[in-house]
């Protein structure tokens, strides 16, 4: 505590003494003032403190005050601190200092070596995403996908490309495995996000590099399948993730918020095999974009043909190739090159490892034919590796093993790719987990597949004599007989049923009535009460009132008896009688006028007026049971009156709607007439009875 509090003691080796002495006396002692030390490790240092801040110390000036030094090698270099903070295993200086021990998940990609192939598709769409991102202020709009998800078949390449899409931008990636996204503490994995994703932003201020985050197989980590188990870590990842899409430049490691803590925003990759399995709202488009990445055979053989163009094939040696494994993943032609180096390998191991048995090397094992000692070639390898200091991700070099040398023909590469095809069926074929986990297995599946061992553990049958054949045909032929004679009795007894079935219904049919002759079609037109009433008064009524008629007015005629039309009478209307009324007064009959066509006429000398006839009363037996207004309608038209059209209902109708007076009645309402004789209808009996649920004629 005394080292770090005094930034400029002397020396380190010093006792305590000596150095509180020199401190007191120095420029910094006579501003903060000596020292107070106790064998007790919570004392303070004595002045400093600011008012009102309770256990303020130099410690705290130290770190609070912008009027001092606050440099960081202070207590961390040689000279500069006590001996005992100086360890001898880190060296002299720690980390805070020279930063040499800073860990970075930076990718370098100096594995990618030499010149790859990639798919134009694949690169215009990282490269346009990437750009996006990073032109977010430039479009006007801060809506645009965070992550893009770029998802696919096993194998195709998915990991590989982006990191050679981002070689070839010059992008520094930060690249997360989907193993790092479970751990034993709830909360880790969500917290290693956030600070790989401020790792990359301060690439991107720091640095002046574009920078991403890539999430490699964020399904297998996350994705929730049949019998996966959801956990903590799952949710906060998936968590994390939206809240990244949603809030690109807040992002908390567990410190406090501040208003200007801010990070620059950072595009996220992610490869899949099935986003699907993911959580839904995630892939939501204002989130993920994407991005289904499943090669042409055009993609397949250029990438196939820089990957084997130092070995010499020709592109349609590479056509062929890819042709003869059609439907294998990318990476199959990458193994299918690395498998072409096992012989060549298998032979120095061997060649090695019988070398070493002949220095009488200890562990030589004795075969049948030769001896040789397989662990030299460890030795070797491990010896070979410490003398030329191999760095982390290179191989060792042999100098007697040549690999240069080895030829790489489309023979052998067709011969080890049916090596690795044959391998990959036998797997399939051979499941021996069923075996192992069969209990894990479809209960059905399993006792079907019981019941099939059962069956052919049953002893077989003996088999049958001439005998025993000669009498199971006698017996089927006897059956089929059998058979043959119940089909014609069916069919017999089905023929007899259709004979009745259709004398039957030729019966019913002679039985049945004429049908009744179809109407005769009118002979003039009718209307409904309210389209009368606006043609009696002029009013637009309907489209056919004005094409036929041309909107002129019609007279509306009584042709009730001379009775009834003087009890009341619609507004306006002339009476013409048509009818008389005769006999007592409860048993009135309507007997036509012979004088109505003359009197008629006398009113309406011009034929070609236009006239709306309303009746009343109903005509006696010798008339039929027509409306009055039928039987005149008959006599004006073939007096040859043309526009003559009939009210339809009658009067009785027409006061459904109206008053004698014209004035319109409520809607829906029920009138109910007091009626003495037939034809009679006693005066002032209109009574309302359920209004609302009227019964009028609107024809």
């Amino acid at each position: 505590d005394e080292g770090a509090a005094d930034g400029g003691a002397p020396g380190a080796n010093a006792d305590a003494a000596d150095a509180r002495s020199r401190r007191a006396e120095g420029a910094r002692g006579a501003v903060f003032g000596k020292v107070t030390v106790g064998d007790d490790w919570k004392q303070v240092e004595a002045g400093g403190g600011r008012e009102g801040v309770e256990g303020a110390d130099y410690l705290y000036e130290l770190g609070r005050s912008q009027q001092f030094s606050t440099d960081v090698t202070v207590g961390a270099r040689q000279d500069m601190v006590d001996s005992k903070f100086i360890g001898g295993f880190l060296g002299k200086e720690s980390d805070i200092a020279s930063g040499e021990l800073r860990g970075f998940e930076f990718r370098t990609f100096k594995n990618l070596v030499g010149d790859y192939y990639v798919p134009q598709r694949f690169l215009d769409t990282f490269a346009t995403f990437m750009a996006k991102n990073f032109l977010l202020e430039e479009i006007g709009t801060k809506k645009i996908p965070l992550i893009l998800g770029i998802w696919g078949a096993k194998g195709c390449g998915k990991s590989f490309q982006v990191e050679l899409a981002c070689r070839k931008m010059g992008v520094v990636p930060i690249v997360t495995s989907a193993g790092e996204l479970e751990d034993e503490w709830a909360g880790e994995p969500g917290l290693l996000l956030r600070e790989r994703y401020r790792k990359a932003a301060s690439v991107i201020k720091n640095q002046g590099k574009m920078s991403c985050l890539v999430i490699n197989d964020l399904d297998a980590g996350c994705g929730r399948l049949k019998d996966t188990q959801c956990t903590v870590n799952n949710q906060m990842v998936m968590g994390t993730l939206m809240n990244l899409c949603d809030n690109p430049e807040r992002v908390s490691v567990g410190q406090e918020w501040r208003e200007n803590d801010k990070v620059y925003r950072v595009p996220i990759i992610v490869t899949a095999n099935d986003l699907s399995t993911l959580y839904a709202p995630l892939l939501r488009d204002g989130r993920m974009e994407k991005f289904y990445w499943d090669p042409t055979r055009e993609d397949i053989c250029a990438m196939v043909e820089t990957m084997y163009r130092d070995d010499g094939l020709t592109h349609e040696q590479v056509e062929r190739l890819v042709g003869e494994f059609a439907g294998q993943p990318l990476d199959f032609f990458g193994a299918l090159r690395a498998k072409a180096y096992d012989e060549q390998i298998a032979r120095w191991t061997l060649e090695t490892a019988r070398a070493a048995a002949e220095k009488g090397e200890k562990d030589a094992y004795e075969t049948s034919n030769e001896t040789y000692n397989i662990s030299a070639v460890c030795r070797r390898l491990m010896a070979l590796r410490k003398e030329q200091k191999t760095p982390v991700g290179e191989g060792v070099r042999v100098p007697d093993l040549n690999l240069e040398s080895v030829s790489i023909t489309l023979e052998k590469l067709l011969e080890g790719g049916r090596d690795l095809v044959r391998e990959q069926q036998h797997v399939n074929d051979n499941s021996l987990a069923r075996e192992y986990m069969a209990w894990q297995r479809d209960p059905a599946e399993v006792a079907a597949e019981k019941a099939a061992e059962e069956a052919a553990k049953r002893p077989k049958p003996k088999p049958l004599t001439a005998e025993q054949i000669a009498a199971a045909i006698e017996r089927s032929k006897a059956a089929a007989a059998e058979r043959d004679a119940a089909e014609a009795a069916a069919r017999a007894a089905r023929r007899a049923a259709d004979a009745i079935a259709r004398e039957a219904r030729e019966a019913a049919r002679a039985l049945e009535p004429e049908p009744e002759p179809e109407p005769e079609p009118a002979r003039w037109p009718s209307v409904s009460p309210p389209m009368a009433h606006a043609m009696q008064w002029g009013d637009s009524a309907s489209e056919f009132y004005e094409e036929t008629y041309d909107g002129d007015k019609f007279v509306l005629v009584d042709v009730r008896s001379a009775k009834s039309s003087g009890r009341e009478m619609p507004k306006g209307a002339v009476s013409v009688p048509a009818f008389s009324l005769v006999g007592p007064p409860l048993a009135l009959v309507a007997e036509p006028l012979d004088s109505f066509l003359e009197a008629f006429e006398a009113a309406f000398p011009d034929r070609t007026a236009n006239l709306l006839v309303v009746g009343g009363e109903r005509a006696g037996d010798e008339v039929g049971e027509f409306e009055c207004a039928s039987v005149a309608m008959d006599q004006l038209v073939d007096a040859g009156y043309v526009n003559a059209v009939q009210v339809h209902g009658g009067y009785q109708n027409w006061v459904e709607f109206y008053s004698p007076s014209g004035k319109a009645r409520p809607p829906k309402a029920n009138f109910k007439y007091v009626t003495g004789a037939p034809g009679t209808v006693c005066v002032g009996a209109e009574l309302t009875a359920d209004f609302g649920h009227g019964q009028r004629t609107n024809a």
